[in-house]
């Protein structure tokens, strides 16, 4: 239940980051934004005080305890190396691992009460080779930005369209949602690493977490 949840961005104070707190705080009961720079932390926090649901609104410098409480993680932080240790989450857990490169997904983790998955990735209509390895689990999976880029080219709109600071807003993830269901695209199954993760993975973890 999304309204009752206590989430926690890390790297919120990033675009990406930044984007998925300000739609996200609409939704939820408590949202927390983690950052490096605490000038950056505090516009950050700045553009969420206009989010009038009553969601509080919190920020550090600490991600590690950041998510120990937290239903939900959003990790959105652009670093080469895991930032969290695994067992700082609580059972039922949801992680998804937004940045590039993953910085928890591929981590190796012993723990099978929570559900830790690979985000911005899209499902493409047909397989695609590009002929060098990037990452993807799958040859029907591509990056979120790169789909965007596609799919902005096959609607003919050539513009930096969510480039910037504060620029991806809720009206926009709409808008490029609406392209992608005119094109075939749609959102990635669950990829724990290069794990897909079917609706029996996940109800053993719901099971395993008591939720």
């Amino acid at each position: 239940d999304l309204s009752q949840a206590n989430v926690v961005i890390i790297g919120g104070t990033g675009d990406i980051g930044g984007g998925c707190a300000r739609i996200i705080a609409e939704e939820v009961n408590q949202i927390t934004v983690t950052g490096r720079n605490p000038e950056k932390l505090e516009r950050a926090l700045q553009m969420l005080q206009g989010i009038k649901n009553g969601c509080e609104i919190k920020g550090t410098l600490n991600n590690q305890n950041a998510v120990k409480e937290a239903d939900v993680v959003i990790a959105a932080a652009s670093v080469t190396n895991s930032i969290i240790d695994i067992n700082s989450f609580k059972p039922g857990a949801v992680i998804c691992d937004l940045a590039y490169p993953k910085n928890i997904s591929y981590v190796s983790c012993n723990r099978s009460d929570i559900l830790i998955f690979s985000g911005g990735l899209t499902e493409i209509p047909g397989e695609i080779n590009l002929g060098f390895e990037i990452g993807l689990p799958s040859q029907r999976t591509l990056y979120g930005c790169f789909a965007e880029a596609i799919l902005l080219d096959c609607e003919k709109r050539y513009e930096s369209f969510s480039y910037g600071t504060g620029n991806i807003t809720r009206e926009k993830v709409a808008e490029v949602k609406e392209m992608a269901d005119r094109h075939g695209f749609d959102l990635a199954p669950f990829y724990w690493g290069d794990r897909r993760l079917d609706t029996d993975a996940i109800l053993a973890i719901r099971k395993k977490a008591g939720a």
